[in-house]
């Protein structure tokens, strides 16, 4: 459920943005049950907006939730004591990262939470409406999140390396946000039909194809490991190749298997842990 202002026309970092969202509808969506509710809502008070991520879902103990806030303030919290692996595991990285990003969207910004265990969980964030194009720039977020991320004010039109196939939006939108972290910028198709005229048209418009494909497995149509079989008969052809891997969360043994027996490289399970990503990129990418 959406619930905005008339006006919210905002001039301000899109993709940082759209980065907390998607961490915070993450999170929403994992912990909130089958009939629950999640709500987005937007109200502007003159310059700026309040975004506001609202579920009913299992919610956050008191004494949790007043150490995460404490943590994602870094207030009272010796961080250096507790270590970053450890506070990463204790707060999420995505939640480290959307707070990070909150404290550059709006003067004195951040992230603040506040819940009720078993009852719901609130989370919300300030953006300035940046009033001139000059000031409409990328927001920065510490480099040992992520490497900077150019502004899209200036796009370059080049091929890119990545193909997502999944036929659920909102994993692209889950899917090319952790990438980004990584500098990755990605195509998306939606079902294994379209994947596989994406990249015949690719090849017969530029000579060339992506370097990792990340394929869901169950779709509509044509399933993820029909359309692998189909792509790398066509690349096969045009004496080229490139790197398939399962990504889905029926990650069981046959399908492994069916995977593999298909041409599938590799399996990147769901939810996308950033370890295993981290692996595979290296692996296969970089």
């Amino acid at each position: 459920m959406i619930q905005s202002c008339n006006d919210a026309f905002i001039r301000s970092d899109f993709d940082r943005i759209l980065q907390i969202l998607v961490n915070l509808l993450n999170n929403q969506v994992k912990f909130t049950r089958q009939q629950g509710v999640i709500k987005l809502n937007i109200q502007r008070v003159g310059s700026l907006y309040q975004f506001e991520v609202y579920d009913t879902g299992c919610g956050i103990s008191t004494e949790k939730l007043f150490l995460i806030n404490k943590i994602l303030s870094n207030t009272e919290v010796d961080l250096a004591r507790r270590g970053e692996e450890d506070y990463i595991q204790y707060v999420g990285l995505g939640l480290k990262v959307s707070s990070q990003i909150a404290r550059n969207l709006c003067d004195n910004g951040e992230l603040f939470i506040t819940s009720q265990l078993n009852q719901y969980t609130n989370n919300r964030f300030i953006v300035k409406d940046l009033q001139s194009y000059d000031e409409a720039l990328t927001i920065p977020t510490d480099e040992g999140i992520q490497e900077p991320y150019k502004s899209n004010l200036k796009r370059q039109c080049n091929c890119l390396n990545v193909l997502i196939v999944d036929d659920i939006p909102f994993n692209h939108l889950a899917f090319k946000t952790v990438l980004k972290y990584f500098n990755i910028k990605s195509d998306s198709a939606y079902d294994g039909s379209m994947a596989i005229d994406m990249i015949k048209t690719r090849y017969q418009t530029c000579n060339c194809t992506y370097k990792l494909i990340f394929m869901d497995i169950d779709m509509p149509g044509i399933d993820g490991y029909q359309a692998t079989k189909e792509i790398y008969q066509f690349l096969e052809q045009q004496n080229t190749s490139t790197v398939i891997i399962m990504c889905s969360a029926f990650d069981s043994k046959e399908n492994i298997d069916i995977a593999y027996k298909s041409g599938m490289k590799d399996i990147l399970p769901k939810p996308i842990e950033n370890s295993r990503l981290k692996t595979i990129l290296y692996k296969y990418y970089f």
